[in-house]
């Protein structure tokens, strides 16, 4: 398989040792417990909510703004990368009509959560706003895919590196991963990151679910226009949910 050197943002991490490798197992054997908190507090909402007013008329919806790697691609924790680690959150919604235990294989982000709520509430947002309501995907039997048109793709933007600070909630150890701006494509296949130094990655899940190998170079140059033009179409769209229409390249 061909492949190009790592971004210089990544190329001269070293490998991580015993000791750190400790402590990352030990951080996530906690993260792991913290679950059972929010199995407590939930727990409790739900008790509460039957007390004061019928859970049937009550949607819950569980999810994260991001992701954390935890030794992947020798990175120290962390959460600012295009990887699936950092951009892969849980979304759980429980409610009226939807079936339980169904799951959809179909893509949504978090900007979609706006118009799902005004979509179960029956209200109309009074400005545009991106993202689309997951609505359509939530009522629908188990194991049913995404109806005909729904986005083949989702679009990840970071701007970086981050700069240390005194109130910058957001910054990292060293060697945890700080990337500079780069703009995304995700889709079910393929993840394709365009750096704004120039740099380029193209991973090919399905031949390497892990985003190891970077395969840009040798692609075709009508998939690499194609990819680009994708990412511009995408960069200046606002306000309308024909900004989450992201089109599969391949």
């Amino acid at each position: 398989m061909a492949n190009t050197a790592p971004p210089e943002w990544l190329k001269d991490f070293p490998p991580i040792g015993r000791k750190a490798q400790a402590e990352i197992a030990a951080a996530f054997r906690l993260r792991a417990e913290d679950v059972k908190s929010v199995d407590d507090l939930i727990a409790s909402l739900v008790s509460t909510l039957r007390r004061t007013r019928p859970l049937a008329n009550t949607y819950f919806v569980f999810s994260s703004d991001n992701g954390l790697h935890m030794g992947e691609h020798d990175m120290m924790p962390g959460k600012l990368t295009a990887f699936d680690t950092d951009t892969h959150v849980p979304l759980i919604i429980v409610g009226p009509r939807i079936p339980g235990g169904s799951r959809v294989s179909a893509f949504a982000e978090n900007i979609d959560l706006r118009s799902t709520f005004d979509a179960l509430a029956g209200t109309e947002p009074k400005e545009g706003v991106d993202g689309r309501s997951l609505a359509p995907l939530l009522f629908k039997a188990k194991g049913t895919s995404a109806p005909p048109g729904w986005p083949e793709g989702v679009l990840v933007e970071h701007m970086g590196p981050i700069e240390k600070g005194p109130d910058q909630p957001d910054m990292v150890e060293p060697n945890s991963g700080n990337p500079p701006s780069y703009i995304a494509l995700r889709t079910s296949s393929a993840l394709y990151v365009q750096y704004k130094d120039g740099a380029r990655e193209y991973y090919n899940l399905k031949k390497g679910p892990y985003e190891l190998h970077n395969v840009y170079v040798p692609l075709p140059a009508k998939v690499k226009a194609a990819l680009q033009g994708e990412i511009a179409r995408l960069e200046g769209c606002h306000n309308t949910p024909a900004c989450s229409q992201v089109r599969a390249v391949s």
